[in-house]
């Protein structure tokens, strides 16, 4: 991620991103009116400038050309993608031992992946983890997918990168698996990863936060407690 003129630009190098943009949710990323006014001399209303109906039926057009240049790089998506699906579901099997919520876990987080506008692939193997320290712990289905989309829908309109996401999560699978909250990761794992972190908790369990942080140093945040909280 860096800036161009003042203005943000974020650089996508993952395959299954790349697929998202480009083929899954193409039309919802447009060119920039700056792009179009910096190529259009160069280009015209050409494939890199124009857009909606034009665009498409220049590519259409283009296409034969790109083939036996793209058509590797798709085929080796189309593996990328295939082999990270198959790795979910034998993760979600492996956990809850049962195909039909593993198939209604994927439906989840895709779902959730587009309301939050995080890619797919970013979120599957941290997703996985989670889940599997929060059925270890003994947390509810419900529960722990409901505090995923919290989580992934408030990162999303944050902004926060697919490191900071995940390590959240992963924060949140060390909570479960403990049983109880710590200072550290409340405070740490989780206030560093995601700003606000501390305040929606102690809003969550409706009390202010010097007092969450005496409750949590007293050892008697129970996981099972806070996550629903955490939440809200």
């Amino acid at each position: 991620q860096t800036r161009f003129f003042n203005r943000p630009v974020l650089f996508v190098g993952a395959p299954e991103v790349a697929h998202e943009l480009l083929v899954e949710k193409a039309a919802s990323f447009e060119k920039s009116p700056g792009i179009r006014l910096l190529l259009h001399d160069l280009a015209g209303e050409g494939l890199f400038t124009s857009q909606g109906e034009l665009w498409r039926r220049q590519r259409r057009l283009m296409a034969p050309i790109f083939q036996p240049i793209v058509g590797p790089f798709y085929k080796g998506l189309a593996v990328s993608v295939g082999l990270q699906l198959d790795q979910f579901r034998r993760g979600m099997n492996a956990i809850y031992k049962d195909a039909g919520v593993a198939a209604q876990q994927l439906a989840f987080l895709r779902s959730t992946a587009n309301e939050s506008g995080v890619a797919f692939g970013s979120l599957s193997e941290a997703f996985v983890r989670f889940s599997a320290a929060t059925k270890s712990a003994g947390i509810p289905l419900g529960v722990t997918n409901d505090l995923f989309a919290s989580v992934t829908k408030s990162a999303g309109s944050l902004g926060l990168t697919t490191e900071q996401t995940s390590g959240t999560l992963d924060a949140l699978g060390q909570i479960a698996s403990k049983g109880v909250v710590s200072l550290e990761e409340l405070r740490q794992q989780l206030g560093d990863r995601m700003p606000g972190a501390l305040s929606a908790a102690a809003r969550g369990l409706g009390i202010t936060e010097a007092e969450l942080i005496k409750l949590v140093e007293s050892g008697n945040l129970a996981a099972r407690d806070f996550f629903p909280a955490f939440s809200r």
